[in-house]
């Protein structure tokens, strides 16, 4: 961590605290902390997801859950031209159910993003799956 945040998208980091993960060698449990995390991952808002991690390292820097001695400097580059609101897709293993259920997937995502990913950006991709008019 450099100066209490992770470089790059910090989502990488939530497996360490998710209740129950496998990778959570502290067995670190805090349903505020783990709630900011989800809450980081409901909006496209780069200043909420950013407020969001800072509300997690103050919470953690409390808890201390983990003590990081170190930090290995990363190089994060994005192309601007990427937009994952409009190239994620929905996919499923259908017709084996695998706990991915649309009407329980992605629930805590803004409805006009979720329809995005489980159809629109599909369409788009994909034109000829659209039913003929």
């Amino acid at each position: 961590m450099v100066n209490g945040v992770s470089p790059g998208d910090p989502d990488g980091k939530a497996m360490f605290f998710q209740p129950g993960g496998i990778v959570n060698f502290a067995d670190y449990n805090n349903e505020v902390a783990w709630g900011r995390i989800e809450d980081s991952r409901t909006t496209l808002d780069q200043a909420e997801r950013a407020q969001a991690w800072a509300d997690l390292v103050a919470i953690q820097l409390e808890d201390a859950p983990y003590v990081w001695v170190g930090n290995i400097p990363v190089i994060v580059a994005t192309r601007t031209r990427v937009h994952g609101d409009r190239i994620l897709l929905f996919g499923s293993d259908y017709p084996h159910f695998d706990f991915d259920d649309p009407r329980k997937t992605l629930t805590r995502l803004p409805d006009k993003l979720r329809r995005r990913i489980f159809g629109e950006s599909a369409l788009e991709t994909f034109p000829k799956l659209r039913p003929p008019e």
